[in-house]
């Protein structure tokens, strides 16, 4: 979905149901809205970063059709030039080169939505999206790099709900994703005539398709059941090698009041083509101590079948693609508590969590690294809500021990306040990440030829300058409203400061040389 296409975003972080699937990570459920069925409607929206248009049409009196498009306005990176770090040694200089790479990103979104005259829904969606980016950069006759990537990714989806008159509902579901990569690398590091330009081509697609149908019911005043089945099938090419994995699932979820205690509690069973069958059982409790205070629990696992992973696409040069798992998939264990306040505008929530993942890949210093992880972590979060304002501030914090051992940190503090027909809001973020992301760009050079999985990295160097972000943004939205008329028009600052958030890296490095590339 494009922004103007979303209703409403639920990030399931943590732990979340049988009907979200078995993705180790987090879970964003969108949900789109369904347009204006009584007439036309056009919004348009422009930042200093992107322009959005809008529109929807009825078509009959139960169904409209929407379409929305999205198109950056200019070059999203804006920092350039070289800067020069870290001390000369009789071993090996370090040099920063911050760069301008272009970018161009465009995405459009058509939705047919409606209802019957039984009260069931129906909707049928499409999506495309592209983006292309590429820089070129030369030193002093030392190496030279030409990089180009381009980004396309097609969707479509459909369903259909069925209500019934006591109150059940059975839903089905389709849709299709690809995701494609083209990207070029044209690279020469050292000196001389001697030195020869090489030129790789990396090409990844990734794509899944899924059916699914489940039915849910009502088991007395307390209690509704929820089952169905599943197939996915996921294809994965890169180069000339292509590969596919069936996925048929069967799941069960029960959800059980009891006056203060809920409980959800469900169970999915994955019958992988490859790979014996896994059972992945998750449950929820939630309980209101008081009107004011509540109580959450949740534990899980999940079976993820793809991810990125470091491919080596020439001795000594990595880079991130899609792949499909082989018969060890990735595995993960997530338990989560937390407890929430709320009273008089007042929001106050506390959280932790512990998740254990089995079966990664890391790339680390050059190298691949098959390891084991657990990330422990925590998030605190107020809201206060008085008059027209709210204002919010939250902390969070993670730890990790593989495949090295450090702790990252982010705080984000903002506001909404409507004044007459002008709506304000401003938000900033910081934030510190983890280190060994900062290499998962490309890397180049001499270290680590041997392109071979490690046990256990042998240590790390922490360049926290390079990993730490921070942003500034700011939003102004006007609102007229008649008889048979409506006016909304905005503007947002995205990066009011222009501070540099580092999204890229690629590094060369030879004997006497390391250039990181951002």
């Amino acid at each position: 979905e494009t922004s103007c296409m979303v209703k409403d975003i639920r990030l399931m972080r943590g732990v979340s149901g049988v009907l979200q699937g078995g993705n180790v990570g987090a879970v964003a459920e969108i949900t789109g809205i369904e347009g204006n069925t009584a007439k036309p409607t056009v919004k348009a929206t422009v930042s200093n970063y992107t322009a959005n248009i809008f529109a929807s049409l009825p078509i009959t009196k139960r169904s409209v059709l929407s379409a929305a498009y999205r198109q950056t306005l200019y070059n999203l990176y804006g920092n350039s030039g070289y800067s020069p770090s870290g001390e000369q040694d009789e071993v090996q200089s370090i040099s920063d080169i911050y760069i301008r790479p272009h970018y161009d990103f465009r995405d459009a979104n058509l939705k047919y939505s409606g209802k019957t005259r039984g009260g069931d829904s129906y909707y049928v969606s499409l999506y495309g999206a592209d983006d292309r980016f590429n820089f070129k950069v030369e030193q002093d006759g030392q190496y030279a790099v030409d990089a180009r990537e381009k980004n396309y990714q097609y969707a479509g989806a459909t369903g259909y709900d069925k209500f019934w008159r006591n109150g059940a509902i059975s839903s089905l579901r389709a849709s299709y994703s690809k995701y494609s990569a083209a990207i070029d690398n044209v690279t020469s590091v050292g000196e001389g005539a001697d030195n020869k330009l090489v030129k790789t081509r990396t090409d990844n697609d990734i794509e899944e398709l899924t059916v699914k149908l489940n039915h849910s019911l009502n088991i007395g005043s307390h209690q509704r059941l929820t089952a169905g089945a599943e197939f996915t099938q996921f294809t994965n090419r890169l180069n000339s090698q292509k590969r596919d994995i069936n996925v048929p699932a069967v799941f069960v979820t029960d959800n059980i009041s009891l006056g203060k205690l809920s409980v959800e509690a469900g169970v999915r069973m994955d019958i992988p083509s490859s790979g014996n069958p896994g059972l992945s059982p998750r449950i929820t409790a939630r309980h209101n101590i008081t009107e004011e205070l509540t109580a959450t629990a949740s534990w899980g696992i999940y079976r993820q079948y793809i991810s990125k992973i470091p491919y080596q696409y020439s001795t000594g040069h990595f880079e991130m693609v899609w792949s499909l798992s082989d018969s060890t998939f990735m595995r993960a264990y997530h338990t989560l508590a937390g407890l929430a306040f709320s009273r008089n505008g007042w929001l106050l929530s506390a959280e932790g969590y512990l998740r254990q993942t089995h079966n990664g890949l890391y790339f680390l210093d050059n190298s691949v690294y098959a390891s084991d992880n657990t990330v422990i972590g925590g998030d605190l979060f107020a809201k206060k809500e008085f008059r027209q304002h709210t204002v919010f501030a939250s902390y969070s914090i993670a730890g990790m021990r593989k495949p090295v051992k450090e702790t990252s940190h982010e705080i984000k503090i903002g506001g909404v306040s409507s004044v007459g027909n002008f709506y304000f809001s401003a938000n900033y973020v910081f934030g510190t990440g983890f280190s060994y992301l900062s290499t998962s760009g490309h890397n180049h050079g001499q270290e680590g030829d041997q392109g071979h999985e490690q046990e256990e990295p042998h240590g790390h160097d922490d360049d926290t300058e390079s990993h730490t972000y921070n942003r500034f943004d700011i939003a102004v939205t006007y609102r007229l409203k008649r008889d048979k008329w409506q006016l909304q028009a905005g503007i947002s600052l995205l990066n009011v400061f222009n501070n540099r958030n580092n999204t890229y890296r690629y590094q060369l490095n030879d004997q006497n040389r390391v250039a990181n590339i951002k």
